[in-house]
């Protein structure tokens, strides 16, 4: 029998960076097969540089040797379906939800023995991390996200100044006190550390892990196909909008060329779309809290809600 082939998974809230590192991994795998598996592929919009091809198979295959799918709502079966590939891949990274709870997904994957939990690795956003922990709907998440974290990895430091960080690093380690931490832009970490925390103390973190509410969040999505004003947009969420956690997706812009749009931590990032996105914005709030008015001015009504 093949040894268990080691698995990471990388939480954190909401625009704490997790796709940024999660990219920085494939393009420094240093010769490892990794597999990314992300709950949809809108989830992760990967560096178009790296991508070789899509098969039908629902896989896509990127420079190094590395493979990206989509897992859905089902982890187990998609992780299952690894080891019987041609090449089955050195090492799995897990990019959990933004508010899914990292130790739970550990103690699924755990069960399978195929596969060996590596480590668990949560990132912190130093802009807004205290703000949502003290948050009465989002405290729960934020701090056993990072009460589950083996290494923990402080983020937007450079976005803050140096007070702000200091009483950050009290915080998290106040929250997550036996993890390591790293105080580093997720495209600068050492993939070394990241893919090699052999299985550190994600064990204890699960130990006694309740059922997670999630019903505190909502989500709502557009599928957008006529142009969009970017500036008319940036203006929307440059106002802060009640109730309002995360936005993202991929819009027509007024010259008809399909852009990147996201919002997190009171920020909004306008970019070239990577080749092969596809149109459609998302916006995750809080559940009978957060307010659409500003935003379906620009976008109309939601497509579809859940």
């Amino acid at each position: 029998m093949s040894a268990p082939i080691p698995v990471t998974i990388i939480g954190g809230y909401l625009g704490a960076g997790k796709t940024t590192l999660v990219n920085h991994l494939l393009r420094n795998s240093g010769g490892r097969r990794l597999a990314v598996l992300v709950n949809e592929f809108g989830e992760l919009p990967i560096d178009e540089d790296l991508i070789i091809d899509e098969s039908g198979d629902g896989f896509i295959s990127i420079a190094g040797g590395c493979i990206c799918c989509s897992y859905g709502s089902d982890l187990i079966e998609t992780l299952s379906d690894l080891p019987k590939l041609a090449s089955p891949p050195d090492q799995i990274v897990i990019e959990a939800s933004g508010v899914a709870l990292p130790d739970s997904v550990a103690g699924s994957v755990s069960l399978i023995a195929e596969f060996r939990i590596d480590g668990v690795v949560v990132l912190a956003d130093a802009t807004d991390v205290i703000e949502r922990g003290a948050d009465r709907y989002m405290s729960d998440t934020i701090t056993r996200q990072l009460n589950a974290a083996g290494l923990l990895m402080v983020s937007k430091l450079d976005l803050v100044d140096n007070a702000r960080a200091e009483e950050v690093r009290a915080w998290v380690q106040e929250h997550s006190p036996t993890a390591a931490l790293i105080e580093s832009r997720p495209s600068d970490v050492s993939v070394d550390v990241v893919l090699g925390l052999h299985g550190e103390r994600w064990v204890e973190a699960s130990e006694g892990a309740s059922e997670h509410d999630t019903s505190v969040y909502e989500t709502h999505h557009w599928h957008i196909h006529a142009p969009i004003r970017i500036a008319e947009l940036r203006q929307v969420f440059s106002v802060p909008i009640p109730g309002l956690l995360r936005a993202k997706g991929f819009v027509q812009n007024e010259h008809e060329i399909l852009t990147t749009v996201q919002y997190a931590g009171q920020r909004f990032e306008a970019e070239p779309a990577p080749e092969g996105a596809k149109a459609g914005f998302v916006c995750i709030g809080l559940t009978n809290a957060l307010k659409l008015d500003s935003i379906n001015a620009v976008l109309g009504p939601p497509g579809h809600q859940h």
